[in-house]
């Protein structure tokens, strides 16, 4: 039986988790065979190239799954239509009993799983931990004082150079916030405050880990599909410590209360294998903001909790195309995708044919041709940046943007260093993605939703958008107008 699985849909394998664009010839995937037990199932033919088809993604607090919606789904052991599901409804997480058996099969082929593998626990770890120096082909390592730089080159030494044949050296060099002082004209003594750096040398271990790309969601295959705990070992490193050499982060709250947002976006690979995994473990979970004004659904909190003890309910559903691969299981069988058990049924043509001819949450808005449009009027030679380009900047300052706005709050007078006025919050969204928003000013009055708006000069701050003062922002009408020739 051939069924639809979408590329960033995790499944489980008797070596750890697989997408459908990692599955060749020979991999071995677990479906749940008719006594509804956890059962090895090889792929015996190669894949054939994914086709876009109608999907949907289910967003709890803490949990997104993708699926294609003629399928059905176990909750409370009962099956149910996936098109069926509604907000407010329980998450369809898999059975606690699934996933014991799922640990106890890994418990027991982690000696050999290991011992297979291209790389070792420790070389996990610290490719989590290492930030790369293109100039001169290392991985580097930096730490707050000397006495930490020096015991961590010691274990890199004594482990990480007998599996890599590479050489370990210590480098003092200003830190971080010496470096970002000094760049705002501070006083020079910030120099003080210098970095504590190990350098890890060797071509096999610098090649591995430049095929790391986080922020571009690029993640090699070889760290999560080689054995359950490997991946725990990177990924447990990775949030601890390693996010500020891999991914884009900031912190938000009060003084002394700061909490991580990690902006990862939620169709992305690199979501999945996070939040996917908190069914396993009682240390970390992804969560979105329950509140709808509030939320951005690519930020997520970093949270110390276990993702079983917090209700899960569906907060937003959306449906959208998805590059989709045909995997071929046991007739009669389930198969486990992004923690849900999905009963596939064979779908026929003309059903294909209908998901592929099908709209989702597609924006039919042409942005790009009106940035096209509104440069060829001149006036103005600063690039347009869009929302996705914005959130890879290393400085985000300076920034000519254009989007749609929405989900407004309510404007609210405020003090500025400029003097009274008014400040709202809401998002901007484009053809690559939204942000959270903060307009000040008279445009805070004046703006609604589904206005587009261009800002130049904007900035964002702690991954929020904000115009500059001297009202350099300009409403080019309704989503709905035809603007765009």
């Amino acid at each position: 039986m051939k069924v639809l699985v979408p590329e960033n849909s995790l499944i489980w394998t008797p070596n750890g988790f697989c997408f459908p664009g990692d599955i060749e010839y020979g991999t071995e995937i677990f479906v749940l065979n008719s006594e509804k037990k956890l059962a090895p199932h090889p792929i015996t033919e190669e894949l054939g190239e994914p086709e876009k088809y109608l999907t949907e993604t289910i967003f709890s607090p803490s949990h997104t799954s993708t699926f294609v919606l003629n399928y059905k789904t176990r909750l409370d052991d009962e099956l149910i239509g996936l098109n069926s599901l509604k907000i407010n409804d329980p998450m369809p997480l898999i059975d606690t009993n699934f996933v014991k058996d799922y640990e106890l099969f890994h418990d027991k082929v982690a000696e050999d799983l290991s011992q297979k593998s291209q790389i070792s626990s420790v070389a996990a770890k610290y490719l989590a931990l290492g930030a790369l120096n293109e100039n001169r082909r290392t991985v580097i390592f930096e730490k707050p004082t000397e006495e930490e730089a020096v015991e961590l080159g010691r274990d890199i030494k004594s482990k990480l150079e007998k599996e890599f044949d590479g050489t370990t050296s210590y480098l003092k060099t200003m830190s971080n916030y010496g470096r970002n002082y000094f760049r705002k004209g501070q006083s020079k003594n910030a120099y003080h405050e210098a970095g504590h750096m190990i350098s890890f040398s060797s071509d096999k271990f610098y090649n591995i880990r430049k095929f790391f790309n986080l922020k571009a969601d690029q993640i090699p295959k070889l760290i999560y599909t080689n054995g359950f705990y490997l991946f725990f070992t990177f990924l447990q490193n990775l949030l601890q410590a390693g996010h500020a050499n891999h991914l884009n982060y900031f912190t938000r709250g009060p003084i002394g209360k700061k909490y991580l947002i990690f902006d990862i976006p939620w169709q992305s690979k690199l979501r999945k294998l996070i939040q996917n995994t908190a069914i396993f473990w009682d240390k970390y979970t992804l969560s979105i903001y329950q509140s709808k004004e509030q939320r951005a659904l690519d930020e997520v909190k970093l949270e110390d909790k276990n993702i079983r003890k917090s209700l899960q309910t569906i907060l937003e559903i959306k449906k959208h195309k998805s590059n989709c691969y045909e995997i071929d299981i046991p007739s009669g069988s389930e198969i486990i995708i992004d923690n849900m058990i999905i009963k596939p049924f064979e779908i026929s043509d003309t059903e294909k044919d209908e998901l592929a001819s099908s709209e989702g949450d597609v924006m039919d808005f042409d942005f790009a041709q009106l940035r096209k449009k509104i440069i060829s009027e001149g006036g103005n030679a600063t690039p347009f940046r869009t929302i996705d380009e914005i959130k890879r900047m290393k400085k985000p300052f300076r920034i000519r943007v254009l989007g749609k706005f929405d989900r407004k709050g309510t404007p609210r007078p405020t003090s500025t260093r400029f003097g009274a006025t008014y400040a709202v919050t809401g998002f901007l969204v484009d053809d690559t993605g939204e942000t959270k928003i903060r307009l000040w000013g008279e445009i805070a009055n004046t703006i609604e939703d589904d206005n587009i708006l261009e800002l130049t000069d904007a900035y964002s701050k702690n991954g929020i958008m904000n115009n500059s003062q001297g009202g350099k922002e300009k409403i080019h009408g309704n989503i709905s107008d035809p603007i765009v020739p």
